[in-house]
């Protein structure tokens, strides 16, 4: 328990999301970043009553929760395209948010509690390495699935030389350097193949995380299953 899952995944989500934010909609780093405060103002908000919900129903079914709000944060990101606004993003983000803030409270509780006391700071150093890593693997597992779906979406666009195709693949940042360098017919074909096919890798990537999440989810209600009404405690 002292790798949440959510955390291998929600670090993922804001990456593509403040990418979405500047270079496909065109919005300011100072305005990007604003939009993502509601989501951080959510976890916050959500760690207060994680620990309380738990002694209600249960750790198992907070997590669970928790988990399964993420999710469904992701699939809302599923259905962002180059023309449906920030309003969309942030609603994505603000899910994201508040599931990550459930979980992540639980799992540090349950990782100190079941450290004896003179353990106690070796298990807190153990969970925050354990959430570290986790969301490095998040960042590159699904940085991976972003990549490798962006660049199957940008193949040939009419009237774009192909080298410039070529280039655009590698990064969207690098799609627009491109597109800036060339005539304007041209750079406004290559610029919107590009914020398609990365808006199409976003919703295969905000999908592989939500059935990710989904999967961790059913593990937990089946771990923690015998062990539910000891953690209400």
């Amino acid at each position: 328990m002292d790798d949440p899952p959510g955390g291998r995944v929600a670090g993922e989500g804001h990456v593509d999301g403040t990418q979405y934010l500047q270079i496909v909609l065109g919005i300011s780093p100072l305005r990007a970043g604003l939009a993502l405060v509601p989501g951080m103002l959510l976890a916050v908000g959500a760690g207060f009553l994680a620990v309380g919900a738990a002694r209600r129903v249960g750790m198992a079914a907070v997590l669970c929760a928790g988990l399964l709000i993420m999710a469904t944060g992701f699939l809302v990101l599923t259905a962002l395209s180059p023309d449906s606004g920030a309003a969309l993003a942030v609603g994505g983000f603000a899910f994201v948010g508040f599931g990550m803030g459930l979980t992540q409270t639980l799992t540090n509780d349950a990782v100190l509690s079941a450290a004896p006391e003179d353990r106690a700071g070796a298990a807190s150093a153990v969970s925050e390495t354990g959430y570290e890593l986790g969301a490095a693997l998040g960042v590159a597992i699904l940085g991976s699935v972003l990549a490798v779906s962006y660049r199957g979406g940008l193949r040939e666009v009419p009237g774009v030389p192909d080298e410039a195709v070529a280039a655009a693949r590698d990064t969207l940042g690098g799609a627009a350097d491109t597109a800036s360098t060339l005539p304007t017919e041209e750079a406004e074909r290559l610029t919107a193949a590009a914020h398609t096919a990365f808006t199409d890798a976003v919703a295969v990537t905000g999908a592989t995380a939500a059935a990710l999440l989904v999967a961790a989810a059913a593990t937990t209600a089946v771990v923690l299953r015998p062990t539910g009404g000891r953690s209400q405690g």
